[in-house]
């Protein structure tokens, strides 16, 4: 029935690709998790970003985030409810809806049924490739880093020279990846999940994935 359609919330986004996508209920909250990329094109710089920091750092914008919301409850002007515990709700400067911060394209996330911990799968640009366990109210490292890896905006080719910050613009560490692959290895990162069966001892408690165009 097209008529009990209830649309919740609607991002624009300045080019194509960089979706995010996936939509995940918390297995201990029965909150919705909302995976956003940074809104596409490349470098998180161009149209549509935010000159110097790009979105993914922007924490006015929603895009590069985690989004976590309460859809049995409305408030606010919105079809939507914000968790009380949201951990940037009280600052009026920051979207409520951001649980975590600093992805490029988060387009793969699951969580895992034995410790309920979320894992992202965030497609790197043209070097590295990461997995990341999120964190309430986390910063990740992209744009300053793809994967451990200091990133020049101006040159995606090669790791920038020198060091690069260790911290958010306001201050949170930055959150490294749990792993990180190589182009050698396959251009873009898809999965993956907790292998939590038995059928296989070898990859028992192992996170699983796979590669995408190399």
């Amino acid at each position: 029935d097209p008529a009990s359609e209830r649309v919740l919330l609607e991002v624009d986004k300045p080019a194509m690709n960089h979706n995010g996508g996936v939509l995940l209920f918390g297995p201990d909250d029965g909150y919705l998790y909302l995976t956003l990329g940074d809104g596409g094109l490349a470098d998180d710089t161009g149209v549509g970003h935010t000159p110097g920091i790009g979105n993914a750092r922007d924490m006015t914008k929603l895009h590069g985030k985690i989004l976590r919301i309460d859809v049995d409850t409305t408030g606010s002007g919105r079809q939507y409810g914000i968790p009380a515990d949201n951990p940037f709700r009280a600052n009026p400067a920051i979207p409520p809806e951001i649980y975590a911060s600093g992805f490029r394209n988060p387009a793969y996330a699951t969580f895992d049924p034995v410790s309920h911990r979320m894992f992202i799968a965030d497609a790197g640009q043209g070097l590295f490739e990461n997995v990341f366990i999120v964190y309430r109210g986390g910063a990740y490292p992209w744009n300053i880093r793809e994967g451990t890896h200091c990133f020049d905006p101006a040159n995606n080719a090669r790791p920038k020279n020198g060091p690069c910050p260790a911290v958010a613009a306001d201050g949170r560490p930055l959150i490294g990846p749990v792993v990180e692959l190589g182009h050698d290895m396959g251009n873009t990162i898809v999965g993956g999940v907790l292998y939590r069966g038995s059928s296989v001892p070898a990859l028992k408690d192992r996170y699983v994935y796979g590669t995408w165009s190399d």
